[in-house]
């Protein structure tokens, strides 16, 4: 027995020293990265990096079914292609160039009342991870300088696509909110927005802490003039019990500024994940939004001829095939996009 025994724990370590644990890390500011995504052949989603940024990869495994190359997948960072046999305890990646100076601006006018911004914008959902709706389209954004008055949104073009079973596949789970196709563009950050309900704790003289209560929950980043520049927030609630059943919601919120000129939003980027466990099945049902503002205009701030005021997500509505210039600039996550084939385009509506 005592052999058997000893067998089995040695078999046990050869199997478990196949798991290699990896860290994610930002190579400049050497922090960790969350849900970074490792794809396989057909970028499919092989394993996502944790809160401490910890991956785990069964070698073996990956070897056997001759995924001999693993690719990195994250919004914010480069992606990288790996040979699993030069892998190492960790990987460092490189941010995206999203450089203040991709945005065009047009110098203002005092007699101006209003200023203009045009934005890329993109949205989906998916369930169990499989993809069921996804948008993305142009719009501008009529902003008054005075405050007190409301900002006019116009969309110009869009496309839009739904999974041909929808109707039988489609999975919701209406607590929480949702968050697919908001693509509001605010005049002020996150941050101030709801100041009341954060405090600041400074880690370095440009990088601070977001509290909330006792909880740190996000970061907040200032450039060399004192004004916010990037915001990372995240809100967590795990094991909600309702009905019997285990839920799980988060919602991840990342904003970019761009703080010369009239100061506005360069790149934003909503993620709201829901999960509920029961005894048989988990179901989890994810939306992102992401919006690119690309120009910025004080002079021509006229109305677009044509437009909408509200996307129907039944329909597409474009005179262009915009989209293509729009992801070259903007790329969109790999594992994404390989489901776009997947799904029925709709029928144009322009």
């Amino acid at each position: 027995m005592w052999l058997f025994f000893f067998v089995y724990l040695i078999g046990f370590n050869i199997n478990y020293s196949q798991v290699k644990e990896i860290t994610l890390i930002d190579s400049d500011e050497k922090d960790i990265i969350r849900d970074v995504k490792i794809l396989t052949k057909n970028d499919s989603v092989f394993a996502t990096s944790n809160e401490l940024g910890h991956i785990y990869l069964d070698l073996e495994f990956l070897k056997e079914n001759k995924y001999f190359e693993i690719k990195t997948s994250h919004f914010l960072y480069n992606s990288i292609t790996i040979n699993i046999n030069t892998l190492t305890d960790t990987i460092y990646l490189d941010r995206k160039p999203y450089f203040l100076d991709e945005v065009v601006v047009t110098a203002p006018k005092k007699e101006k009342q209003f200023y203009k911004i045009s934005a890329y914008f993109r949205s989906w959902r998916l369930s169990n991870s499989k993809l069921q709706n996804y948008v993305e389209g142009l719009k501008e954004v009529v902003i008054p300088y005075d405050s007190s008055k409301s900002t006019r949104e116009y969309f110009t073009a869009y496309i839009s696509f739904k999974d041909s079973l929808f109707n039988k596949n489609f999975i919701d789970i209406s607590i929480g909110g949702d968050g697919y196709l908001f693509t509001k563009i605010y005049r002020e950050d996150y941050y101030t927005r709801f100041k009341n309900n954060y405090e600041l704790i400074k880690k370095s003289a440009y990088n601070f802490d977001l509290k909330e209560d006792n909880s740190i929950v996000g970061n907040v980043k200032f450039d060399i003039d004192n004004q916010i520049c990037e915001i990372i927030k995240k809100d967590v609630a795990d094991g909600v019990k309702i009905f019997g059943k285990s839920l799980s919601y988060k919602n991840y919120v990342y904003e970019k500024w761009n703080n010369l000129g009239k100061r506005h939003l360069q790149m934003s980027r909503n993620t709201i994940k829901k999960e509920v466990k029961s005894k048989n099945k988990i179901i989890t049902v994810e939306t992102v939004t992401e919006i690119y503002v690309f120009n910025v205009d004080y002079q021509h701030v006229e109305k677009p001829k044509k437009y909408k005021n509200i996307i129907n997500p039944d329909k597409s509505f474009y005179n262009s095939l915009f989209y293509e210039e729009y992801r070259k600039k903007y790329p969109l996550q790999p594992e994404i996009e390989v489901q776009l084939n997947n799904l029925k385009f709709n029928e144009n509506s322009y």
